[in-house]
C-alpha cells in the first residue's frame, strides 16, 4: 500500500477528476482560476476538497506518507502556493516541477527550487517510446537517468509499469508500437477522403508531433479542442464550425449556425402544425362532400401513435405527402395478426382515398373502374371475414379490439353500397 497514489487531474475543458492508483474514481465537476484544492487525511479517511467543500471521500484506507499530486492538462496552467503539512512520514516530501513540451509530455524535472544541477530529463520518440542513455549521446550526467518515479509519461498520461501501457481514458496506448491496444469505435468518424481514419488503432491521425489524444477517442490540436473531420463541420457541444484551411474551430460561425438550427426547428414545427391543420381541413371537406358522419374527436389523430383507428380520408395528391392512416394504424396496433391484416388491406402510396381496401371498393362501385384485374370486392370480403374471426377469438386487447371494430364497420359500409 506504500505505493498508493492519489491525484487530481485538471483537463482541457476544466474538468476535475480524482484518481486513485491510476484509476479515475470520481468526477468532481469543473475547476476555475483561483480554486483551492486540498487532499488530506481527516478523522482517519482521505478527503478531497475544493475551496473548502468536500467533493469526494475516499473509501481506501490511508497510508503514510500520503502520496498526492496534481496533473494539469491545460497549456499555460500554473499551481501557486503549494503547502505540505502534517505527518510527512519518515521520508522527505518534496515538490517537483515538471516542464512539458508542446504536447504536454514532461521533458525536464526540477526540484522545488528550480536547481538545474539536479535536473532530470526525458526524451521520447514521436509516438512516445522513451530514449534512455546512452542513445544518441545521452548520458546520466545530463540527467538521463531512470528511476525518478515520475508517473506522467508521454503527453502526461499515467504509465502502468506492469504492462507498459499508458492510460488514455477510453483505451490504453502502447508507446513502443505507436498504436492503441484496442480498437476505436467503428463508423464514428471514418470518411472516404481520409484513409488514416479507417485504421481504428492509430494514434492522433498518425501525426503525433502535431496532435494529441487526451481521452483515447479523438485527436486534439494545440488549442485544446479535438480536430474536425471536414470543412464546415458543426459541433453541437462546442457550438463551433471547423475551418479546414486554418485548422481551427470558429466559435462565431458556430453561434450563427446554432441560431440557424434553432430557427430551422421553429420553422419545421410551424410547418408541422400547418400540415396538421391542412390535413384536418382536407378530411372535413371530404366528409362534407360525401355527407358522411364525422368520427368522435378521440378516434382521429393525424400523426404518430393513435389510440383508436384513424379514418384519414382525402384526395390522394395531398395524402400522399401528409402521411397515411396505414402508418397511424401500424403505430397503434400491438397484435401481430391484426398488423398483418392492416398491411394487407392498406396500400403504401395509395392514389385512392386513404389506401384502404374499403375506399378502393367505394371508388370501384361509384365509377365502375376496377383498380385491379379482379377488383377489390372479393379482397374486402376476405379481410372482413378475417377481422371478424380475430375479433371473436378474444385475443385482442381493448385498444386493438376497438380498431378492429372500426375497420369492420368501414368494410361493411363499403360493401353495402
Amino acid at each position: 500500500m506504500s505505493s498508493f497514489h492519489r491525484w487530481l487531474e485538471l483537463l482541457f475543458s476544466r474538468y476535475l477528476y480524482i484518481y486513485e492508483n491510476n484509476v479515475p474514481v470520481y468526477f468532481a465537476g469543473f475547476y476555475a482560476t483561483g480554486d483551492t484544492l486540498r487532499i488530506a487525511v481527516e478523522s482517519g479517511v482521505v478527503k478531497y476538497r475544493k475551496n473548502g467543500a468536500v467533493v469526494y471521500t475516499s473509501t481506501a484506507t490511508p497510508t503514510y506518507p500520503l502520496l498526492a499530486d496534481t496533473s494539469l492538462s491545460t497549456a499555460g496552467s500554473t499551481i501557486n502556493n503549494v503547502v505540505l503539512s502534517g505527518n510527512l512520514g519518515s521520508s522527505a516530501s518534496t515538490v517537483q516541477w515538471l516542464v512539458a513540451d508542446h504536447l504536454g509530455t514532461p521533458r525536464m524535472i526540477l526540484d522545488e527550487w528550480g536547481n538545474l544541477a539536479a535536473m532530470k530529463r526525458h526524451d521520447y520518440l514521436p509516438f512516445g517510446e522513451e530514449l534512455f542513455a546512452p542513445t544518441g549521446g545521452r548520458t546520466a550526467a545530463q540527467g538521463y537517468a531512470g528511476g525518478d518515479g515520475i508517473r506522467q509519461q508521454f503527453t502526461s498520461k499515467e504509465r502502468d509499469v506492469e504492462i507498459g501501457l499508458d492510460y488514455f481514458g477510453a483505451r490504453c496506448y502502447s508507446s513502443i508500437q505507436g498504436r492503441f491496444a484496442s480498437a476505436d469505435e467503428s463508423l464514428i468518424d471514418q470518411r472516404p477522403s481520409s484513409p488514416q481514419s479507417w485504421n481504428l488503432y492509430i494514434y492522433a491521425a498518425n501525426n503525433p508531433l502535431r496532435f494529441t489524444d487526451p481521452d483515447g477517442l479523438a485527436h486534439w490540436d494545440k488549442t485544446g479542442h479535438f480536430v474536425g473531420d471536414y470543412d464546415g463541420e458543426y459541433n453541437a457541444d462546442l457550438q463551433a464550425v471547423w475551418v479546414a484551411k486554418g485548422r481551427y474551430w470558429d466559435f462565431e460561425m458556430g453561434r450563427k449556425r446554432a441560431n440557424e438550427i434553432y430557427l430551422d426547428k421553429l420553422e419545421l414545427e410551424r410547418q408541422r402544425l400547418l400540415i396538421n391543420w391542412l390535413t384536418w381541413k382536407i378530411y372535413n371537406d371530404w366528409l362534407e362532400e360525401r355527407n358522411r358522419p364525422r368520427p368522435h374527436a378521440d378516434t382521429l389523430i393525424l400523426f404518430g401513435p393513435i389510440t383508436s383507428a384513424s379514418r384519414l380520408l382525402g384526395p390522394a395528391a395531398e395524402l400522399l405527402q401528409l402521411g397515411t392512416a396505414r402508418m397511424n394504424l401500424l403505430n397503434a396496433i400491438e397484435n401481430p395478426a391484426l398488423r398483418r391484416l392492416v398491411e394487407y388491406s392498406y396500400r403504401v402510396g395509395a392514389r385512392i382515398g386513404n389506401g384502404s381496401t374499403a375506399d378502393a371498393i367505394r371508388f370501384e362501385k361509384e365509377t365502375g373502374v376496377l383498380l385491379s384485374r379482379t377488383g377489390h370486392i372479393q379482397k374486402g370480403k376476405e379481410v372482413l371475414s378475417s377481422l371478424e374471426k380475430l375479433l371473436g377469438s378474444n385475443k385482442l386487447n381493448s385498444k386493438d379490439a376497438e380498431i378492429a371494430r372500426q375497420l369492420i364497420d368501414d368494410l361493411k359500409d363499403a360493401l353495402a353500397k
